[in-house]
């Protein structure tokens, strides 16, 4: 198994973080650590929890079926309020797959790249989910 030096690493390597700073644990050892510490290590260091949204991925509108909706109510969730991060919603969707659609719905699970989200509604009901990254901002 290779060892390396953190030192040599640039810091954004590690999201900015000091790679020393990740292995401080090896680095009292005075030894270098492994690549597979220092991954074990970054991870913990950077756990998030991942978040995902659920959207209509065809024409018509976005809907449960009736199998979903008594999932969801079963959960304590009313199907019409439900928000479309919801962990309870994500799933059910995911539980059922198909069987979750709505009579015109093609419903997708889409996961956030972080803890912001916007779905915008096309053609009569085709939604397309946007975060920060895939905004094309213009400035002025």
């Amino acid at each position: 198994m290779g060892y390396f030096n953190p030192n040599n690493l640039s810091d954004d390597n590690f999201n900015g973080q000091k790679p020393k700073e990740l292995c401080k644990e090896c680095s009292k050892n005075k030894t270098s650590p492994s690549v597979k510490e220092l991954e074990k290590l970054f991870d913990k260091k950077n756990k998030t929890k991942s978040h995902y949204v659920v959207y209509n991925f065809s024409f018509g509108a976005f809907g449960l079926s009736s199998d979903a909706e008594k999932l969801l109510k079963n959960l304590g969730v009313d199907p019409n309020t439900v928000a479309r991060h919801d962990e309870r919603l994500v799933k059910v969707v995911r539980q059922l797959g198909k069987k979750a659609n709505g009579e015109f719905s093609n419903l997708k699970i889409h996961k956030l790249k972080g803890n912001q989200y916007c779905i915008k509604c096309f053609d009569e009901g085709d939604e397309v989910v946007l975060e920060p990254d895939t905004i094309e901002w213009i400035e002025i």
